[in-house]
């Protein structure tokens, strides 16, 4: 377990980590939010009238009213739902070698409890227990959906079967017409469907993979690997 910590960002605001929950207490007033409430994290601007550089929020996005995990959001205002969550703190840098201390150590006591820091731009949600990479992929999929007619197929595996990650399964694809590019992750794979027989193809591809894969292994119409838990 990650156990209990005590960051002070002011006099009047500090962050409680516990294994259960987060609690921010501002102005002496605590609002305790659970883990298992809490689905990701995502910046926003601070719009305000004073000139200069616009600041940044990190705010958490609750899991009421959270949007699915990998899917293409646009910027918009008022801000959409998910970006209105309990905000952390506020900076003008969202580069980590230039963040604070204490905004060091709030990124790592997230990062212990499955959540990555958001890219480092307005709006772009990161879901609890994918990383950076993984949510970017599957968003650029998305995205690419609409003018490609992409459709994604991801392999969840263990790895442990070399036969059937480096040969059945791309051979299967292949036959399926899959594009040759694929993501290969120690964990999981994903293969890459496009043109207009894309969802033909991929679903007789999925159809097929589940009868030859062990049980545990999922077979998702997604770009997104099943998600890591601390």
């Amino acid at each position: 377990m990650a156990g209990s910590t005590i960051i002070r960002l002011s006099p009047l605001t500090t962050l409680r980590f516990d294994d259960d929950a987060l609690t921010i207490v501002r102005l002496w007033r605590p609002r305790r939010i659970p883990w298992d409430d809490v689905a990701g994290l995502v910046y926003t601007r601070v719009h305000t009238n004073h000139r200069g550089p616009i600041p940044f929020q990190l705010r958490l996005v609750l899991a009421d009213g959270a949007p699915e995990p990998g899917r293409f959001l646009s910027e918009g205002r008022p801000p959409a739902p998910y970006a209105t969550g309990p905000v952390l703190f506020r900076t003008h840098n969202l580069d980590l070698g230039r963040s604070s201390p204490a905004q060091k150590r709030i990124y790592a006591e997230l990062e212990s409890r499955g959540f990555e820091r958001p890219e480092p731009s307005a709006m772009r949600y990161q879901p609890r227990g994918y990383t950076r990479e993984e949510q970017t992929l599957a968003v650029s999929m998305d995205l690419r959906r609409e003018h490609h007619n992409t459709h994604p197929v991801t392999v969840n595996h263990d790895g442990s079967d070399g036969r059937l990650v480096d040969d059945v399964l791309p051979a299967l694809a292949e036959r399926h017409h899959a594009a040759e590019t694929s993501q290969v992750r120690p964990r999981y794979t994903i293969f890459f469907f496009e043109g207009p027989d894309a969802g033909a193809n991929s679903a007789a591809f999925i159809a097929e993979a589940r009868r030859v894969v062990p049980s545990g292994w999922r077979v998702t119409a997604s770009a997104l690997p099943e998600p890591r838990r601390p």
